[in-house]
């Protein structure tokens, strides 16, 4: 660990399930520093369809350049695009003093750059403790651990119902923009899959499991159990100010999905749900989840 530094943290999770109202509130603490999605680990290990079995031509050469890729990342090799897709967005985002993107082969320098860059960031603005939020890092909590042994990583869970009708919701208002699943039959596939991802993590000491409704239903009791985990202290400005701390942790504010967490905290369950599906679709989306808690 980095002098100054006391933790590495992942916040993780299906989409449209409160990670950006979480990390808003860890923002608000005095020790912890954040910033927008990074996506990094996605792109430099590659974005896999998690989701679905693609039988088709297509779908066999991509699996065939998926097993070429894979035995790159057996090497330690990183893919010159995907090095350049994963370092892009990280030299546009403010406060990261990054002269070029990491220019090495090796999949463990580019990791240690990025920590390094994330550590710098994090020391500059006074704070020992950084949060990266990328939901999709899910799906790749043990490359990251393969390279960041010490990396803690926090788990938002949301009820199923609520987050399907979130994920189909935004499908259908923003089309051109979505790129999240767009039928209940996908959204329903999303959600037990990062379920699924979460939960087998459940009970080790580097991981922490938080539900999105007992957050906000006693957001103070959730976040003094979070602030012991990721080594501090809880301060009450993460529940006071968190709405202040929104803009600064999404990329482009002006997206139409990005809401941003802002005023009081509301728990909305079932309410969307039911105004977003049929009898038959609820019934549906209510048979497939696989809701374990």
């Amino acid at each position: 660990m980095a002098a100054g530094i006391k933790t590495r943290a992942f916040l993780v999770g299906c989409p449209r399930s409160g990670t950006t109202l979480l990390q808003a509130m860890l923002f608000a603490h005095p020790e912890i520093y954040s910033f927008p999605e990074t996506n990094f680990f996605l792109s430099l290990f590659g974005a896999r369809d998690l989701l679905t079995m693609d039988t088709t031509p297509q779908g066999s050469v991509r699996k065939f350049r998926e097993l070429v890729r894979s035995i790159m990342e057996l090497l330690g090799v990183a893919e010159y695009r995907r090095r350049a897709r994963a370092w892009e967005p990280i030299l546009l985002l403010p406060n990261f003093y990054v002269a070029a993107r990491c220019n090495s082969i090796s999949l463990r320098h580019n990791v240690k750059t990025f920590v390094q860059i994330v550590d710098a960031a994090s020391l500059k603005a006074g704070r020992p403790i950084w949060v990266e939020k990328t939901p999709d890092h899910l799906f790749y909590v043990k490359r990251i651990q393969q390279y960041i042994p010490d990396a803690a990583f926090i788990h938002i869970i949301r009820n199923g119902r609520d987050t399907v009708a979130s994920l189909v919701d935004a499908a259908r208002k923003f089309p051109d923009v979505w790129e999240g699943p767009t039928s209940p039959e996908l959204a329903v596939r999303r959600w037990n899959v990062a379920l699924r991802e979460s939960l087998q993590y459940r009970g080790d000491p580097q991981h922490y499991l938080v539900r999105y409704e007992e957050l906000v239903s006693d957001p103070g009791k959730v976040l003094k159990g979070l602030s012991g985990f990721l080594g501090c202290d809880f301060d009450v400005k993460m529940v006071e100010d968190y709405s202040e701390k929104a803009v600064s942790i999404v990329r482009d504010p002006t997206h139409p999905l990005v809401s941003g967490p802002s005023g009081q905290i509301r728990n909305t369950a079932d309410t969307k749900f039911r105004d977003l599906f049929s009898p038959a679709e609820q019934d549906f989306i209510l048979s497939s989840l696989k809701d374990r808690k």
